[in-house]
């Protein structure tokens, strides 16, 4: 009859393989209690791949912090990680390791419902905070419900195997072709690895040449998770706005769309800038907006990023204080009843006067000249508070007066 093995530990303790391999021979072993705080770990100390040697069992660790902790020095080599999910399925986590580092490496896997909760917490990274597509929603039905979170004390590089229960395939399109993904702390990596997804028996996934380690999901190709902005921002550039931003990473990124608003509800498109396909290196980008005859005093721009296959997505706008400088200009009287006087401290043959309401909409607009005293005719428009927006078309300077008509 096969052992079960339960290693329940509420406090912070390690269980030592000592310099001789850890032997599983019909046992599952059992670990439970483990926190970000409290770790519960099992500790490898045989440095060789075959450190622990299995025969038939397996070890559950099913919770983030129920750790499996092999020493592997500078060895290299298959270090087989004998995870399973209760007593009925063998899921082991094969780690090739190939560089020649010396690095102690940390390896728990955890079955979750199909929403994917609780989301991985902090290891070596921050928790992760979504699992929304790339395309918009939730991408929870294209995610396998089965974590790992490998940690690696130094520099590593090494192919790794994930194993997962075909149960554990709930995606929309179970078969499909699955890749990885790791959350990095801020945002979801490209796409590792490939391999057809089952829904019995068990399915597996190899990643090859990975160097980067901290919590994995499997994930549907046609639901990649978000690759996130690392940086957009502005800044005024004399009279106009020069948009800047970064991405660590991309994926069949045809192009980005620049947007621009006075009100973060109306947008219009100023302009397109190719992107780079598909990177895995930063990339700058830059867009300057001259067009700046805008009324508002805070001008608003959002980013929309293209696929080659059309989908696309859009990213938080952000406001920017109107780089427009204040014409010097003289406006009398105020409160007016009949007739308002303008009059430019500039020289310039080019100037514009907008009216709008309280609401916004337009009363009037009427072409101005510096060489005169401008007087514009008010006795007709209803009384209430009014905006007049005054704009040289050459400096692109201008200023917005608040305007009571009796």
């Amino acid at each position: 009859m096969k052992k079960l093995l339960h290693i329940l530990i509420l406090f912070s303790c390690i269980a030592k393989a000592q310099n001789n391999a850890l032997v599983i021979n019909g046992a599952y072993m059992v670990m439970n209690g483990g926190t970000f705080g409290s770790n519960i770990q099992l500790v490898v100390n045989q440095q060789a791949p075959g450190g622990i040697v299995r025969n038939s069992g397996h070890i559950v660790t099913e919770s983030q912090y129920n750790y499996i902790r092999w020493k592997a020095g500078t060895n290299t080599g298959s270090y087989i990680f004998p995870t399973g999910y209760s007593t009925t399925a063998y899921l082991p986590l094969v780690l090739n390791k190939i560089s020649n580092t010396s690095t102690d490496i940390k390896v728990s896997t955890w079955s979750t419902p199909a929403n994917n909760l609780p989301f991985a917490d902090s290891s070596a990274v921050a928790a992760c905070n979504n699992m929304s597509s790339i395309y918009g929603g939730s991408a929870t039905g294209s995610v396998l419900d089965r974590w790992w979170d490998i940690v690696a004390s130094s520099s590593l590089t090494a192919d790794v195997t994930f194993n997962y229960r075909g149960a554990e395939n709930t995606t929309s399109n179970p078969t499909a072709i699955l890749n990885a993904q790791s959350w990095m702390g801020n945002q979801w990596s490209l796409p590792l690895g490939s391999a057809v997804g089952v829904t019995s028996g068990i399915g597996g996934l190899t990643v090859f040449g990975a160097s980067s380690f901290s919590p994995f999901v499997l994930v549907n190709s046609g639901g990649i998770l978000p690759i996130e902005l690392i940086s957009f921002k502005g800044n005024c550039e004399g009279n106009n706005i020069l948009l800047s931003w970064t991405t660590a990473t991309e994926t069949n990124n045809n192009f980005f769309t620049i947007e621009k608003s006075g009100d973060a509800i109306n947008w219009e498109t100023v302009g397109t800038i190719s992107g780079a396909g598909s990177s895995t290196v930063y990339r700058n980008y830059s867009y300057l907006d001259d067009k700046m005859e805008w009324n508002s005093d805070v001008v608003y721009y959002r980013l929309k990023q293209t696929d080659f296959n059309g989908k696309f997505e859009y990213f938080p706008p952000i406001g920017i204080a109107n780089c427009s400088e204040e014409l010097k200009v003289l406006v009398y009287p105020n409160p007016v009843s009949d007739q308002l006087h303008i009059q430019f401290t500039e020289i310039s043959e080019s100037y514009t006067a907008l009216l709008q309401s309280s609401e916004g909409k337009l009363i009037f607009s009427e072409k101005l000249s510096a060489a005169q005293i401008n007087v514009l005719n008010v006795a007709d428009i209803a009384s209430g508070v009014y905006f007049l927006t005054l704009y040289n078309t050459a400096t692109a300077n201008k200023t917005v007066k608040k305007i009571i008509i009796q």
